[in-house]
């Protein structure tokens, strides 16, 4: 599993903020171009699903709004405050054109199963 996390610093303001560009979150990644020749393993065993995203909708980190998307045992859910919705695999690639990914991420699969 690892997370991918899309802010920024500015070290004039001494602030974080999220970068303002529009991101295409793949739902799935094959990072078997990129393994060491000592990797050991089959050809899927580089190969990671979108797995939750975090999403921030704001001007700045210090005032906004978070809400996610996560596949649970039941599948694809929304979390936003209180609520629990069901989903699907577009809403955690997109929820809406306010929103922004703050955080993404993605779980490792093998021979077809988590590993």
């Amino acid at each position: 599993m690892f997370f991918i996390q899309r802010t920024k610093y500015d070290m004039v303001e001494y602030k974080a903020f999220l970068k303002d560009s529009n991101v295409n979150l793949p739902l799935w990644l094959d990072l078997n171009r990129y393994k060491h020749s000592s990797f050991e393993g089959g050809p899927e065993k580089l190969r990671y699903k979108l797995w939750s995203t975090i999403y921030y909708e704001g001007e700045d980190l210090q005032s906004g709004h978070y809400h996610g998307v996560y596949v649970g045992p039941k599948g694809p859910r929304r979390i936003n405050d209180g609520s629990v919705q069901a989903a699907n695999a577009s809403h955690l690639v997109n929820v809406s054109t306010k929103s922004r990914p703050y955080l993404v991420t993605y779980k490792r699969f093998g021979q077809g199963k988590v590993v």
